[in-house]
């Protein structure tokens, strides 16, 4: 049989007290670390390719044509188109 420390009132009195603080639930030896780091994992490097001839990316949308430059319009021209319409939304095809 294995002596113990306490006697079995003191061992009685220790889990009371257990119970009384919330205590009621038992773990291993050592606690855990919840917040420790896990070690780190060693990762193989992956070999590299030979370079080769340099290519240029694949575009991921076809190239845009830049805009087409038209000669500037004066404020006699817009004052004559703007003359045309009633309001913002209506157009000279559309009529009164």
């Amino acid at each position: 049989m294995i002596e113990s420390a306490f006697s079995p009132q003191d061992a009685a009195a220790l889990l009371r007290w257990y119970v009384d603080h919330g205590i009621d639930e038992t773990i291993g030896e050592e606690a855990i670390d919840r917040f420790a780091l896990p070690p780190p994992v060693a990762i193989a490097a992956a070999p590299v390719p030979a370079p080769s001839a340099a290519v240029a990316p694949t575009p991921i949308r076809a190239p845009v044509a830049p805009p087409v430059a038209r000669p500037p319009v004066s404020r006699l021209e817009h004052r004559h188109s703007a003359a045309g319409f009633l309001c913002l939304g209506q157009t000279r095809d559309e009529g009164p």
